[in-house]
């Protein structure tokens, strides 16, 4: 199962960040201030932008976690009974929950820095 996960988010990052950026490097400038533009990012202060790309990184880590959660009860449900998957299935399940523990007191941190970053910077 880690294999195949591993696999798959290689795979994913192969093909969502590594081959565009190839792609476009031959014009890196103009891909860049299209990037901006697109984002939405050209005329924001750094810790608000950094405050974006942190809850967009956290919520993706949340999904990961929810997801790692619902495997666990997915391999529950199929383990008819075997004390050793359930057993497997709750660690999986507990790892998830600790998952989002993590992810939830992370953003209330980077929130927090966030905000007084941006308080910091607005009053200087």
């Amino acid at each position: 199962m880690k294999k195949y996960l591993l696999a798959i988010t290689l795979a994913l990052f192969l093909g969502l960040v590594v081959l565009p950026i190839t792609a476009q490097a031959q014009d890196l400038n103009n891909g860049l201030s299209n990037f901006q533009n697109a984002s939405g990012y050209s005329n924001t202060e750094l810790p608000t932008a950094m405050g974006r790309i942190m809850k967009i990184v956290l919520g993706f880590l949340g999904l990961v976690c929810t997801i790692i959660i619902i495997a666990g009860g997915f391999k529950w449900m199929t383990s008819s009974g075997d004390e050793t998957k359930i057993a497997e299935a709750k660690k999986l399940m507990v790892a998830g929950v600790v998952g989002i523990v993590i992810v939830v007191l992370a953003y209330a941190v980077a929130s927090y820095l966030t905000a007084r970053i941006t308080q910091d910077v607005l009053t200087n």
